[in-house]
């Protein structure tokens, strides 16, 4: 069954806490629940209003992730596309966004990783300038293995691993929910 035959049949209103499915939790989510803080993806954002905003964010944070990064991707998940991204690609982002946030976030936070560290593009080339991309964006559906002061490892399969360094972003730098309006142009 599709994410949207799902959602349409009201298969995931059963899981009040659930913020986002992947198709990796679609699977689970038919056995048992779906992740705790990821939302549901679909092809076009839904406007919501501000309680329903609200609400979003504070299921993620009640995860123990700091408030602006719980903000920020409620915010990512209401929010029109950039330009800048494909639409299969924002949809990744989202997705990848939400595991982070369910699997890493609070000993993320803990170990000192800032919204830019995690979520941070370089408003000029969000998909094209590494130097100034966070976590998140580099994610692409790899899952990460393990997450340090410094680094996180991601597992690319066949028993290959990248580290992610974390750098000391730039001004240029700017989490996906603040340079929503500067990437929204076409480069």
């Amino acid at each position: 069954m599709t994410l949207a035959a799902l959602i349409r049949k009201g298969g995931l209103e059963e899981c009040a806490t659930a913020t986002h499915a992947t198709l990796a939790t679609l699977r689970e989510h038919v056995a048992a629940c779906v992740a705790t803080v990821a939302t549901v993806a679909v092809a076009r954002p839904i406007k919501w209003d501000q309680e329903s905003f609200d609400e979003r964010a504070g299921i993620i944070q009640a995860n123990g992730v700091p408030k602006e990064w719980a903000e920020g991707f409620a915010l990512l998940c209401t929010m029109e596309r950039p330009a800048a991204f494909t639409p299969e690609r924002w949809r990744q982002l989202v997705d990848d966004g939400g595991y982070f946030l369910d699997a890493w976030g609070r000993q993320a936070a803990a170990l000192g990783w800032k919204a830019e560290d995690v979520f941070g593009v370089c408003p000029d080339a969000p998909e094209w300038r590494y130097d100034g991309m966070g976590l998140v964006p580099c994610l692409k559906g790899r899952r990460i293995v393990a997450v340090t002061k410094d680094t996180a490892r991601l597992d690319c399969g066949d028993g290959a691993y990248l580290t992610f360094y974390r750098k000391n972003q730039s001004s240029e730098t700017a989490a996906l929910w603040r340079s929503e309006q500067q990437i929204t142009a076409e480069k």
